[in-house]
C-alpha cells in the first residue's frame, strides 16, 4: 500500500495494523495444508479481501523439520509475491 501519509502523520488508520496481519495468518494457518504455497495463496486473498488499501503482497512462509530426503530434515519454504 501507499505509506505516504502514514510516514508523514504516524497514525495507525493511515496503514496496516501488523496485529491484523499477524491475526489473518494466524487463523490462515490454523487450517490444514498440504501446500506451503497453498497456505501463502489464502493469506493473500484474505488480506485482499479484508483491506482494500493492500495493493501487493510478500510472503515467506517456513517450515522447520521439513522431509527433505531420505532420513534427513531441514527448513524447506516459499516466498510469494501478489498483487491486486
Amino acid at each position: 500500500m501507499d505509506v505516504e501519509t502514514a510516514a508523514t502523520t504516524d497514525e495507525l488508520q493511515d496503514t496496516l495494523s501488523y496485529a491484523d496481519l499477524f491475526q489473518i495468518a494466524k487463523e490462515e494457518m490454523m487450517i490444514p495444508s498440504q501446500l506451503l504455497e497453498h497456505v501463502a495463496g489464502r493469506i493473500c486473498q484474505h488480506i485482499y479481501q479484508a483491506h482494500s488499501c493492500a495493493q501487493a503482497v510478500d510472503i515467506t512462509i517456513e517450515k522447520e523439520n521439513a522431509p527433505v530426503g531420505t532420513g534427513a530434515q531441514g527448513l524447506a519454504g516459499i516466498t510469494l509475491h501478489t498483487e491486486r
